[in-house]
């Protein structure tokens, strides 16, 4: 997806057009990041602990939803 949108992104003419697909691949990234770090929770489930879990929780929750 982030590719796709970079892709449309260098073609698109209109700057509009243009901070729209920058705002959408910025958030892609944020998901990217997100699930990359959970999923490295996920492998070390058994020796996690209650704060990395509220770490994990304060980086990335947006509370603004």
């Amino acid at each position: 997806m982030l590719r796709n949108i970079d892709e449309i992104t260098e073609k698109a003419e209109d700057e509009e057009v243009k901070t729209m697909l920058g705002l959408i691949a910025m958030e892609e990234k944020r998901h990217h990041r997100t699930l990359l770090e959970l999923s490295q929770i996920v492998e070390r489930i058994d020796r996690i602990s209650e704060e990395d879990w509220r770490d994990y929780l304060n980086r990335w929750a947006n509370f603004s939803t």
